[in-house]
């Protein structure tokens, strides 16, 4: 009966899954009548701006997290697995009939690799959307400019 039992184990060589039919089963990476692998995604990719011009053109938020979604070129089905979300719900979702996908949106922004729905947000506010290490750059160029601006009015006096 145990033998029967399946098990996941991370192969020692790659970012694969395998699935072992046997609880002793060696995990080696090649694939036999024993096991098959399943692949995982590796690497979380870098969120990045929508382009201004597409974000300008949603009507609602909803249309900001329909563009994240089309420019990730995922499919709502790829989406809705990896969120944990039903494929009925997340199609109730997408076409407003469901409650909110507050919970899940930072979730979604990474794994589609944009935030459209933060961009339309700041835009709705007047704001714009700064990644941190920009913004940490343009303080540090505000402060040396205003030293230079001090430096230059004392030397004026």
């Amino acid at each position: 009966m145990q033998s029967l039992i399946r098990r996941l184990e991370l192969s020692p060589f790659s970012p694969i899954w395998t699935v072992n039919a046997s609880q002793g089963a060696q995990t080696t990476g090649k694939v036999n009548d024993m096991q098959s692998e399943m692949t995982v995604q590796s690497a979380v990719q870098e969120v990045k701006a929508a382009p201004s011009e597409l974000v300008k053109m949603c009507d609602d938020e909803l249309d900001a997290v329909r563009l994240c979604i089309q420019l990730s070129k995922f499919t709502q089905d790829f989406i809705g697995k990896r969120l944990s979300i039903d494929k009925g719900y997340m199609t109730r979702l997408l076409q407003g009939n469901a409650g909110a996908l507050m919970q899940k949106r930072i979730a979604l922004m990474r794994l589609c690799g944009t935030y459209a729905p933060v961009q339309f947000e700041c835009a709705e506010l007047g704001l714009v959307p700064v990644p941190a290490d920009e913004y940490e750059r343009l303080v540090a160029a505000a402060a040396q400019l205003e030293s230079v601006k001090m430096n230059g009015t004392r030397k004026a006096s």
